[in-house]
């Protein structure tokens, strides 16, 4: 079982009871059911974050195609097409 970390919040007392109304249909205590919201909060965060990084590093790599491309046509027109002798 993971070690437990002790936490005190406030929160309105009608965001209490919704909560609790929750919490109750879905056979929880409002401890447990606040912690599996946090949990998928973070992890939701978590998956928003890795979508970011991968556009970033889609984004790079065509730059730097881009950039391969430009420098092989250069070549090509610096040193000539060997392929049409």
């Amino acid at each position: 079982m993971d070690k437990k970390e002790k936490a005190s919040i406030q929160i309105s007392t009608d965001l209490y009871s919704k909560i609790s109304k929750f919490a109750s249909q879905a056979n929880m205590n409002v401890e447990e059911f606040f912690e599996k919201a946090l949990l998928d909060y973070v992890e939701n965060e978590n998956k928003k974050r890795s979508k970011k990084e991968i556009e970033l590093l889609n984004k790079i790599a065509v730059e730097q195609r881009e950039e391969i491309l430009e420098n092989l046509e250069y070549q090509i027109d610096l040193f000539g097409d060997d392929s049409e002798e």
